[in-house]
C-alpha cells in the first residue's frame, strides 16, 4: 500500500447521478424546478436532475453524505465535482447561486480536521470566494 495516494469520495455540486449507492436517499423535492413551468425540472443531459441549493433539508443531507463518508478511517477526503459551476446556471431562480456557495462553505467548516476538500474549480474559470484562503 502506498501512503501517499489518497482515496476521495466523489460528490457532484450540481447533478444527482442515482445509481451511486450514498444517492440512494435523494428526494425529487431537492431538485431544481424551471422558474417558467415549475412542474418541470432542470435535467443535464435531459435524464439526471439538478440539486436546488436552496432547499435546507437538501443541504443538510448533501453536507451530511460527505460528511458520514469521511467518518470510513479510508476516505482521505471528498473531491465536488462542478464545485464553481454555479455562476454560468441561468433561470434557477433568486438566490441559488449564493444558497450553493453557503452549501460549499458549509461543508468546509464541518470538513474533519486532516481530511481534503478538492474541487474542479480552474475548468469552469469562476470567479467565487469557494476556494478560500487556505
Amino acid at each position: 500500500v502506498n501512503p501517499s495516494v489518497k482515496i476521495l469520495f466523489y460528490l457532484n455540486s450540481m447533478v444527482h447521478y442515482p445509481r451511486y449507492e450514498a444517492n440512494k436517499s435523494f428526494q425529487l423535492d431537492w431538485a431544481t424546478r424551471k422558474r417558467k413551468n415549475p412542474d418541470k425540472y432542470f435535467k443535464f443531459m435531459n435524464r439526471y436532475y439538478y440539486y436546488d441549493h436552496r432547499n435546507l433539508d437538501f443541504r443538510a443531507w448533501w453536507i451530511n453524505r460527505a460528511l458520514e463518508m469521511l467518518d470510513n478511517e479510508h476516505i482521505d477526503g471528498v473531491f465536488v465535482d462542478g464545485i464553481c459551476a454555479t455562476p454560468n446556471r441561468r433561470g434557477y431562480g433568486k438566490g441559488y447561486e449564493q444558497a450553493y456557495i453557503e452549501t460549499a462553505t458549509e461543508l468546509r467548516e464541518r470538513l474533519p480536521p486532516g481530511k481534503l476538500l478538492i474541487g474542479n474549480a480552474l475548468k469552469n474559470g469562476a470567479n467565487n470566494p469557494l476556494g478560500g484562503s487556505g
